[in-house]
């Protein structure tokens, strides 16, 4: 089932406007730059891994590796950190469900379908019955 992103959410309902929403809200107080950065699979960008990308500050460098196999897939100031993220999230593919705890979408760009995640608004686990696509 395709999730139909509203007129509404910036960028006259782009997915690159959506995701602008999202990182404005700054809906996370911990302060860690992956609490608002895109979920993005690492095999998006052609490797044979199950893992996603995150990023590992040092100072005012940055590192963007994969949580699976260890990859560091590029080095660069932290300031410039999430704007090469987003540039890596942009994709056609995106699935998304709802939290059966509190309710928020989530979002999972370069997945096509979930069968489990944990909600980025409170933190809990959620299991899909059926794996949505």
């Amino acid at each position: 089932m395709a999730r139909e992103v509203p007129a509404s959410a910036g960028r006259a309902g782009s997915y690159l406007g959506v995701l602008e929403e999202i990182m404005d809200r700054g809906a996370h107080p911990t302060g860690d730059i992956n609490d608002r950065l895109p979920i993005i699979p690492h095999e998006t960008l052609g490797a044979d891994c199950c893992g996603c990308l995150y990023v590992r500050r040092d100072g005012d460098q940055a590192d963007i590796v994969c949580n699976e196999c260890a990859a560091v897939i590029r080095t660069l100031p932290a300031a410039d950190v999430e704007a090469a993220m987003l540039a890596l999230a942009e994709t056609d593919t995106i699935c998304g469900a709802r939290c059966t705890h509190c309710g928020a979408l989530n979002t999972f760009p370069g997945f096509s379908s979930i069968e489990a995640f944990t909600c980025s608004e409170c933190g809990e686990g959620v299991v899909v019955g059926t794996p949505l696509q």
